[in-house]
């Protein structure tokens, strides 16, 4: 990305609106979907100044579907992704890590699709309604790959096998795993933060998932893996007497992980959200590793597929 840009975060629960500043970004605005005003309180979290720049919108919401094919050429991945999502007017095929597929020239590919639902329309009506230009549109779990392995590198040195755990504002746990920089698995669990003990316990529970689902898929404990989650200075006490077998496990605040990157915000209140460190990342980096064409927004100003 030549500029600066603010990042929109679309959840299941609502949106969140970050902007660059120097070293980092700021939280300016979070609008739930029930809203009854939605169009107004976004429009005026973007001011109307032509100058804030075209905005990243990265998706976080329940409606991803991922699927893994290898070995297959770019017509072949284009063939595939339209005969899996055919259901799905949102859908790309991603071409993973190095070209080391069985037949010369072919790749192996992650095809992604987003369900139809109304918010897609619903946003792209009021960001065009507010003369807002797009500069691209991703989902979160393919845009985190580098951050896991960032962080994983900066704790331990090592960032082959990682996930990253964080509770979002706009809903739910994301979890994303990846293996030698490439995403390998990511949910999105339904998850509140209530009280401390309960979230704790609730967050071992499904982490421990997650490396059970691994290991279904070849994963064992002797490869090592580095497991971050985001949480408060109170939620570190919990984490540091829990024990994942097959894991190094470690909590993070949300300041300690922008640290990390060199990065930080303003504007988010304290507590157990992520939803700034995706973010943060995302408005850093010099592109996007997918640019998702999303139809009902792709006809604004500034939208690059």
């Amino acid at each position: 990305m030549a500029t600066h840009h603010p990042v929109l975060m679309v959840g299941e629960e609502g949106v969140i609106l970050y902007t660059p500043q120097q070293d980092g970004i700021s939280r300016k605005a979070s609008v739930l979907w029930s809203a009854p005003d939605f169009g107004q309180q976004v429009a005026k979290a973007f001011g109307g100044k032509p100058d804030a720049g075209a905005v990243i919108l990265l998706f976080n919401d329940a409606d991803h579907t991922y699927r893994r094919e290898d070995n297959l050429s770019p017509a072949q991945s284009i063939e595939r992704l339209d005969s899996c999502f055919a259901q799905m007017n949102v859908r790309a095929a991603l071409p993973l890590g190095h070209a080391e597929a069985a037949t010369p020239g072919n790749r192996d590919y992650l095809l992604i699709g987003l369900g139809n639902n109304g918010r897609h329309t619903m946003l792209g009506g009021v960001l065009g309604a507010s003369h807002v230009p797009v500069a691209g549109c991703s989902v979160l779990p393919v845009e985190s790959t580098g951050l896991v392995s960032a962080l994983a590198a900066k704790i331990s040195g090592r960032g082959r096998w990682a996930v990253l755990a964080g509770l979002h504002e706009t809903g739910g746990m994301r979890h994303v795993v990846i293996r030698d920089g490439v995403l390998a698995l990511t949910r999105l669990i339904p998850m509140e933060a209530r009280n401390p003990e309960d979230w704790g316990a609730n967050s071992i529970k499904e982490l421990e998932a997650t490396m059970g689902y691994l290991r279904r898929f070849g994963y064992k404990d002797e490869h090592g893996m580095e497991m971050m989650i985001i949480c408060s200075e109170t939620d570190k006490k919990l984490f540091a007497h829990n024990a994942i077998a097959g894991a190094n496990l470690h909590g993070l605040t949300l300041d300690e992980a922008l640290k990390l990157l060199g990065a930080q915000v303003t504007g988010q209140e304290q507590g157990r959200y992520a939803d700034a460190l995706y973010a943060a990342w995302t408005e850093r980096a010099d592109k996007l590793a997918l640019y998702l064409p999303m139809p009902a927004i792709a006809g604004l100003d500034g939208t690059r597929h």
